[in-house]
């Protein structure tokens, strides 16, 4: 990956992790994992809970032109920053 126009944020404290994004200035912002993370959140949000069985059929419901391995990525990005937990198969929203 060519690190040419790329932002670099600046790295911040969440929960005693150290946090760095790299932002990809060339792709439109709705293909972008960031922006996906965040229509995911509001949507797991909305819901409080989903059962994994059908996390596929929520990617399709979000947005059916992406990719699913977009979603996965999302939801590994909302996982690491503790926004959403797995408990006895459901994705449930954190606070």
């Amino acid at each position: 990956m060519l690190l040419l126009n790329v932002n670099f944020l600046i790295p911040s404290r969440i929960n005693r992790k150290v946090i760095i994004m790299l932002i990809d200035m060339d792709s439109k912002p709705s293909d972008t994992i960031l922006y996906l993370s965040a229509r995911l959140l509001l949507e797991i949000k909305r819901l409080n809970k989903v059962n994994i069985a059908s996390i596929d059929d929520l990617f399709y419901d979000i947005d059916s032109t992406q990719p699913p391995y977009k979603f996965y990525l999302s939801l590994n990005f909302l996982y690491l920053m503790d926004k959403v937990r797995i408990e006895e198969g459901e994705l449930l929203y954190v606070s």
